[in-house]
């Protein structure tokens, strides 16, 4: 990274901002080549439409600190009104999509999306609210964000193209391996940067600055203003953090935020530990489901429900978390249970909680519950219900009976072979 620097002027308010040179290489070198094709294109065409295009954000800070091959791009225009969109896209050949009242949109191009945003300065009318958003400089656009490691930009205009622009010290901040909030209530006008402090630490390596985390605690009662969709989007990324959500979430509970999102959601350092390694392939919804469920074991009925309205989560995330809360209090028992009555209990359970379970529950639950999904979960008998109704049964519910009967039997060693299905299928059948 280059560090020669210089004196620079930013912004319809000439604020003198430093300037750091040379990011042109790390540019070329971190960013996907399709990627950097699409950025190219945006920032001529953004040129061309008479704004002055940055890149800005996370994507700055992924070009500091990571060396994965970055895709996503968030790209701030300077001096743009409300046409630029389509100029820009009209330009490049791209397609536009997700606009929003807030001054954004997405542009679809070289087989990439690039986030476009008008510079922007924003407040908070009450804690947890969203924004309103008014335009602004580049320092005002900076400076409205998370952490000082998210506010620094990147021009992208030809004749400066690389100069990293940091009025907020973000670098400093990246060279010392830290996360510092931009003022001192910045977790009390959007308390969801309290999950997103978690996830940048886990994830990036970063410790919090004393002054950050002592407001971040400060501020952890402002949590209930926010929506269940608000704090349900951001804990599902949280989830999504891959071998990083185990360290953010002990990092929440350390802090006393996931109490703050439900007192009966609790932390297992034990589930979480293997998390990332048993849900590895699972889609994201799946994968949310188990999280949902791991928070969630050893809540009452009553506790379950309150999460559920608290997170307002998908149906599938909904049931996991009640099923959950009904498996911690199976648990004491499954260990004498017989494989048929341990089917019946788990059978309507659904799978994501059971995968749950594997992480969250006592060492013999957990073999027990393993077990069941599996060598007893798929075991059906020989016998179908045509057979059985070949031989007498009639349509409906007796046939559904004498299946579940003749698989209970196969799952206690009852009976192995079809012919042994068959004997007792008719014995069921005489008794009618």
């Amino acid at each position: 990274m280059g560090r020669r620097r210089r004196a620079g002027i930013s912004g319809k308010g000439r604020r003198r901002v430093p300037i750091v040179n040379d990011l042109a290489d790390l540019i070329a070198a971190r960013i996907a080549p399709n990627a950097l094709a699409a950025l190219r294109a945006t920032a001529s065409a953004a040129e061309s439409a008479g704004a002055a295009p940055h890149l800005v954000g996370g994507s700055v800070r992924d070009i500091l600190m990571s060396r994965s091959a970055i895709t996503d791009l968030d790209v701030s225009l300077l001096g743009a009104d409300a046409a630029i969109f389509e100029r820009i896209a009209s330009l490049t050949g791209g397609e536009l999509s997700k606009r929003s009242r807030f001054g954004t949109a997405k542009l679809e191009i070289c087989g990439m999306s690039v986030d476009l945003a008008m510079s922007r300065s924003e407040s908070y009318p009450a804690p947890g609210s969203l924004p309103v958003v008014r335009r602004g400089d580049l320092r005002q656009d900076l400076a409205r964000r998370d952490f000082s490691v998210n506010a620094m930009a990147i021009s992208l205009a030809a004749a400066t193209w690389g100069d990293l622009i940091d009025p907020l010290g973000g670098l400093a901040d990246v060279e010392r391996r830290r996360l510092r909030i931009l003022h001192e209530h910045s977790f009390r006008d959007d308390p969801t940067r309290i999950l997103r402090a978690a996830r940048y630490a886990a994830r990036l390596g970063l410790e919090l600055c004393a002054d950050t985390q002592s407001i971040l605690l400060e501020s952890l009662r402002f949590m209930d203003r926010l929506s269940p969709a608000r704090v349900r989007n951001e804990l599902e990324r949280v989830f999504g953090e891959d071998g990083a959500a185990s360290r953010a979430l002990r990092l929440l509970s350390d802090w006393g935020g996931i109490r703050a999102i439900h007192p009966a959601l609790r932390y297992d350092a034990r589930a979480w530990k293997r998390f990332s390694a048993e849900t590895r392939g699972m889609t994201s919804q799946d994968r949310a489901c188990v999280a949902y469920a791991i928070l969630s074991f050893g809540a009452s009925d009553s506790d379950a429900v309150g999460i559920v309205a608290r997170l307002n989560p998908s149906s599938s995330a909904s049931r996991a978390i009640r099923d959950s809360a009904r498996l911690a209090r199976l648990q004491p028992n499954l260990a004498a249970l017989p494989n048929s009555q341990l089917a019946s209990a788990l059978d309507p359970l659904s799978l994501t909680a059971l995968r749950a379970a594997t992480l969250a529950a006592s060492p013999t639950s957990r073999h027990r519950i393993s077990d069941y999904l599996a060598l007893r979960r798929h075991v059906r008998p020989h016998l179908s219900g045509d057979d059985l109704i070949a031989m007498g049964a009639r349509h409906g519910p007796q046939v559904g009976r004498i299946l579940k009967r003749l698989r209970y039997s196969l799952l206690d060693g009852e009976v192995s072979t079809r012919a042994e299905e068959r004997a007792l299928a008719e014995e069921l059948l005489r008794q009618g």
